[in-house]
This record gives C-alpha cells, sequence and structure tokens, in this order.
C-alpha cells in the first residue's frame, strides 16, 4: 500500500512540475517541458511481485479481521471492559482489556450501599492478560488487589472509591507507570489500615495521590521517588500525625490537607516555588496553634 501511494505521489509532482513550465515559460519561445520529447519506457510490473504485493494485504486483512473478531468474542462476556485491544487468541484466553470501569454510581438501596457487589473476581479475570492501563472502580467491594494486577506494567490510573479496600500489596511500588492514584473509604468501615513503607521509592511518573475518609491510616509513606509529583490531597485521615518530606517533590504544586484534626506540623514548603495552591481546613492542630509553616 505505501509503494502504491508512492508512486502515485511521483506521477503527480512530475505532472505539477510539468504544469509549472508550461506555465512560466516566455512568450514566443518553445516551452520546454521535461522529457516531454524523450521517449521514457515503460516496464510492466513482475507478476511475482504482484501476486506477492496481493498476498500481503490479503494477510493484512485477514490478520486485522481475526484480531477484531478474537477480542471481540474474548470480551464480549465483561461489559466492565470498556476499551480492549485486537489481539489473536492463541493459547491466551485472558480478555486483553485497557480499561476498565466497574461502578455504580446510585445504589438505590441502602443494603445495596452497605453490601455492595464484589469486584475482586471480576479485577482478578479482566487483569489476567497484563494489559490494563486503566482501572476505576466505585461502590464495588474489592478489599485487597488480586494479585494478577501485579502484572499489569502499563496501569497508569487507579480509582478505587467505596470499595472497603483495607491493605495496599508490596508490589505496587513494581507498578512503576502509575500517574494517578486515587483511594477514597466509604464512612463506617475500616478502609485503609496502612501503606507499604517504600510505596513512593520507585514511581517516576507518579502525578496525584488523593487519600480520603481512611481514619485508621497512621503514616504516610516516604516521598522519595515521585519526582513528577504535583497534587497531593489528604481528607478525613484521622490518625495521622506528620506528613513526609516534600523535599524530592520539585513539581508539587497542588497541597489539600482537610479534616485531619491529629496533623501537627506540615514540612517546609518554602524550596516549593511551584506551589499554587494550598488549603488546610479544620480541625486540625496546624491551624490552632498558630503555626502556617516556614
Amino acid at each position: 500500500m505505501n509503494l502504491a501511494l508512492c508512486f502515485r505521489l511521483e506521477r503527480v509532482l512530475k505532472t505539477l512540475i510539468s504544469t509549472r513550465c508550461r506555465e512560466h515559460a516566455p512568450r514566443g519561445e518553445k516551452k520546454f517541458i521535461p522529457n516531454s520529447n524523450v521517449a521514457v519506457s515503460h516496464n510492466p510490473v513482475p507478476k511475482g511481485f504482484v501476486i506477492v504485493f496481493i498476498a500481503i494485504i490479503l494477510f493484512i486483512l485477514l490478520s486485522t479481521h481475526k484480531a477484531i473478531s478474537d477480542s471481540k468474542s474474548l470480551c464480549s462476556a465483561h461489559p466492565e471492559c470498556v476499551v480492549y485491544a485486537h489481539r489473536w487468541a492463541t493459547n491466551d484466553r485472558h480478555c486483553p482489556c485497557l480499561i476498565l470501569i466497574d461502578v455504580d454510581l446510585a445504589p438505590k438501596t441502602y443494603e445495596q450501599w452497605v453490601n455492595s457487589v464484589n469486584a475482586y473476581d471480576k479485577v482478578k479475570t479482566l487483569a489476567g492478560a497484563g494489559t490494563l492501563t486503566s482501572l476505576q472502580v466505585i461502590n464495588r467491594k474489592l478489599i485487597e488487589w488480586p494479585e494478577e494486577l501485579r502484572g499489569c506494567r502499563s496501569l497508569d490510573t487507579i480509582q478505587l472509591i467505596y470499595t472497603d479496600i483495607q491493605h495496599v500489596p508490596v508490589w505496587a511500588k513494581e507498578l512503576r507507570s502509575l500517574e494517578r492514584i486515587q483511594i477514597e473509604g466509604r464512612y463506617g468501615t475500616p478502609n485503609l489500615i496502612d501503606l507499604p513503607s517504600d510505596m513512593f521509592v520507585d514511581l517516576p511518573r507518579l502525578s496525584m495521590i488523593h487519600l480520603g475518609i481512611h481514619v485508621n491510616l497512621k503514616e504516610l509513606p516516604p516521598l522519595t521517588g515521585v519526582p513528577n509529583l504535583q497534587s497531593l490531597t489528604l481528607v478525613w485521615t484521622l490518625q495521622l500525625h506528620q506528613l513526609p518530606s516534600f523535599e524530592r517533590t520539585p513539581k508539587l504544586s497542588r497541597l489539600i490537607l482537610s479534616l485531619l484534626p491529629r496533623l501537627e506540623t506540615i514540612p517546609d514548603l518554602s524550596p516549593r516555588e511551584n506551589l499554587v495552591e494550598l488549603v488546610v481546613f479544620r480541625p486540625n492542630h496546624v491551624c490552632c496553634n498558630g503555626f502556617v509553616g516556614t
């Protein structure tokens, strides 16, 4: 197809050059048309080349059709997979899911709110191919992350809201493509109890951290390996006493601290020249003892 396009482009350029020569030739002079009087020999394209060219085109068309049909067949049973890759189904029977969205934005009853549908098996199944790039789960139960997520090395977005999650696995630091992580708990449930101490030591692309309603979370891991972090939001983490240093977050531009009653101090923010938004909302000791940073 590319060869045919190049051939056509060459013919068009020759025609344009010939036309321009006719237009700009002086009156009374014989207009010179490049190669107009020179016999041009047209060699026919070898039949073998034509056969190979047609075979390649047919192979591409058939391969594309098979990849689309195979992926559609594998993913049709999973409406939560809103975007999937087109791949041949050889020995792999996993849906090559790219974006998984499993949400219930408006539970109709209190029972549906308290005892939401368990999304663990669904996430486990759709993460099996290792192709996930985005995971969004809202009003679904997902207390822990399936081991299959560990193989999703292109995962860049994790959004878990009202999932009753309690632990983040120690291998979360291996998701080096992660750019955004948002984990919000549900009122009346334990929610996050802790985070791995080395979770943020090597996530070079991470730009947003949002944690909300985690009444048992006592400590935030050091932010030593997130040089692209731009936004940090902490809301209703009742046991949090202190924040990690922001010394290695040069791009931090947004810091939201809301309803942190045990927070005593804020690390030095004077080197953070890109910081354009700082919100500290009561109750907390920071605003009650007069400390506003250095």
